[in-house]
């Protein structure tokens, strides 16, 4: 499963859109081997950041994580004829996965709570032994 399907492609692009972009044949349908590799090349690209903090197989109910896999799934499938506004979806996107992944953005995915923060390190041991005062004169 993805986490964007074709449909919510068309839903938020339109048809007219995803067929001039992954038509290769020019028969004038949505190329679906071609749609289905940006598809897959979005999941990559999302679970490389979101599985720092989640369970993928959980992630990929997430409803916000839909929006932003079309908008990257869109950017892909855009290769030499990418706009300003394509451009800026899809950073928009990356930057909210670089949240989630850093901790500033939670998914409220049911059945999993938002892993806490980690806490500082701290080492403790006995009083050094050893010290320049203790070793002045040697």
């Amino acid at each position: 499963m993805n986490y964007a399907s074709k449909q919510d492609l068309i839903d938020a692009f339109g048809e007219v859109a995803l067929i001039e972009l992954t038509d290769r044949t020019d028969e004038g349908v949505i190329d679906d081997v071609v749609l289905a590799r940006a598809l897959d090349d979005t999941d990559a690209e999302i679970d490389s950041y979101v599985s720092a903090r989640y369970d993928v197989t959980l992630a990929r109910a997430a409803a916000v994580l839909r929006s932003k896999a079309a908008d990257i799934a869109f950017y892909k499938l855009h290769r030499d004829r990418r706009t300003d506004e394509v451009r800026q979806s899809y950073e928009d996107a990356i930057r909210f996965l670089r949240d989630i992944r850093g901790g500033l953005a939670n998914l409220d995915i049911a059945g999993q709570q938002a892993p806490s923060a980690p806490a500082d390190a701290r080492v403790e041991g006995p009083d050094r032994m050893f010290s320049r005062d203790s070793l002045k004169g040697f």
